[in-house]
């Protein structure tokens, strides 16, 4: 309860906060075009699949006892269109729609977002080498429960409890991937997924509270490479904003047969984390590759920084379904 505490007090000295209001996640590589509009997912990189649905529950502060620890849910679809679907046989393009819920203590936000990305085929229709320029766009819903921000009482109907602000939001990247051999590549990617900087104004009884919202850069690079037997898949993410430190993550996965992964990290900002998954049906059938899969994954961090409050660890959950609708 003092980790809460303290950040309650932060909030009522300085009036203003000023962070990374952009959710990040462990497997962030699972969560590619939320990161990046531009992204072409890694089920379509390195396995051919073009539709692509998945689920992620993140919960953080694990253990600490705290029923205020945030809490992150994300639902994401993505289809890749090209020349089998009649209605895009103008381009190569991917579509998608992202709804992310995010709630810590008093405050949390709720986002609805769309996205388009037109993909040059820098090799032809052959395949191989591609440049994504994408952008996506949608409103969030920012809400606050100011009394429990400020300890006045909840009981006093003079006063508005719940608040609510709406916004709306847009970002862009581009997306460079190559294709070297069978289902063997790198991506690299830059994007800004929020783009506007702003200031939210809540009332309270004893005056005003301002959260600000600011701008978000990301840079992700990886890559698959290996037998069939053992793929290994290492990617890097940088992550910065205004007023907030550089952070830099790593992470390896090691994926049997398409069958199941492990895989860990660490970052900068002295967090390291760990990863398992299995692909089910294809556990069952001996790793054969079917026209449609679901992964499920679990990953857990912990953070071992000897400055500052420790909030605890953190878990998250991944579903995703994954179907080859090319034919």
């Amino acid at each position: 309860m003092k980790q809460f505490i303290f950040l309650l007090a932060f909030v009522l000295l300085y009036g203003t906060i000023t962070a990374q209001q952009q959710p990040t996640f462990a497997r962030y590589h699972e969560n590619l075009t939320f990161v990046n509009p531009a992204a072409l997912y890694i089920d379509y990189q390195f396995d051919k699949y073009s539709l692509y649905a998945g689920a992620t529950y993140r919960y953080q502060w694990l253990g600490m006892g705290l029923k205020d620890a945030p809490v992150t849910q994300i639902v994401r679809f993505d289809n890749m269109l090209s020349d089998y679907d009649e209605s895009f046989d103008w381009c190569l393009c991917n579509a998608g729609a992202t709804l992310i819920n995010d709630q810590t203590g008093p405050t949390g936000f709720l986002g609805l977002f769309g996205r388009f990305s037109y993909i040059l085929d820098l090799t032809g229709r052959s395949g191989g080498t591609y440049l994504s320029i994408g952008a996506s766009g949608g409103v969030v819903q920012y809400r606050a429960n100011v009394l429990r921000l400020v300890g006045t009482d909840p009981n006093d109907p003079e006063l508005q409890q719940n608040q609510t602000r709406y916004f709306p939001d847009f970002g862009g990247g581009i997306f460079f991937y190559n294709e070297f051999s069978s289902n063997q590549g790198f991506f690299v990617g830059v994007s800004s997924p929020q783009s506007l900087g702003l200031n939210l104004q809540f009332k309270t009884p004893d005056g005003n509270i301002y959260i600000k919202r600011a701008q978000h850069f990301y840079g992700v690079a990886g890559g698959n490479f290996g037998l069939d037997l053992l793929k290994f898949r290492p990617t890097v993410f940088a992550k910065y904003s205004p007023n907030a430190p550089f952070n830099l993550d790593g992470n390896l996965v090691i994926q049997y047969k398409k069958q199941g992964w492990i895989g860990f990290g660490f970052s900068t900002a002295q967090i390291i984390h760990g990863e398992f998954g299995v692909i089910p049906i294809n556990l069952v059938n001996g790793g054969n590759e079917n026209d449609a899969e679901i992964k499920i994954g679990f990953t857990f961090s912990y953070p071992f920084q000897e400055y500052g409050p420790n909030f605890g660890p953190s878990g998250e959950v991944n579903l995703t379904y994954m179907l080859d609708n090319s034919d």
